[in-house]
């Protein structure tokens, strides 16, 4: 089971690399995709070491500017592969965000597939429990 970990702005964003851990060990499969402010408490090379995947911490390309093809929808391939995804922490500011129809953002357009939006719940019979 695949599963996306939105990591945002807040001061309980580093307790996010110990989810992922937690994730791992029900035997989870995890990419983490962090937002502007996440990265003002903890680096992507934390969660990179961590999950084994690269971090995508932009929309389109990285920070520098430079971007391809395949960075320009690594964020829609995410949206695509994943089984559920979940935000830790899970401020008012992104909640809010998620549940707008504002597209700006990248957790928020991993998210604007309906079929990715769970319940808070991993589903039944995947054996693994948060």
């Amino acid at each position: 089971m695949r599963i996306a970990l939105g990591v945002s702005g807040g001061i309980a964003a580093y307790k996010a690399a110990e989810l992922v851990r937690l994730l791992q060990d029900k035997g989870l499969d995890v990419q983490v995709v962090m937002t502007r402010s996440a990265r003002e408490f903890i680096t992507p090379l934390t969660f990179a070491a961590l999950s084994r995947h690269k971090v995508i911490t932009e929309m389109f390309g990285d920070a520098q500017g430079s971007s391809n093809v395949e960075s320009a929808i690594e964020h829609i391939a995410v949206a695509q592969s994943i089984d559920a995804f979940v935000v830790a922490p899970a401020t008012a500011n992104v909640l809010a965000k998620l549940t707008s129809t504002s597209r700006a953002k990248t957790q928020s357009c991993a998210l604007r597939n309906p079929a990715n939006l769970k319940d808070g719940r991993l589903p039944s019979g995947s054996g693994a429990r948060v």
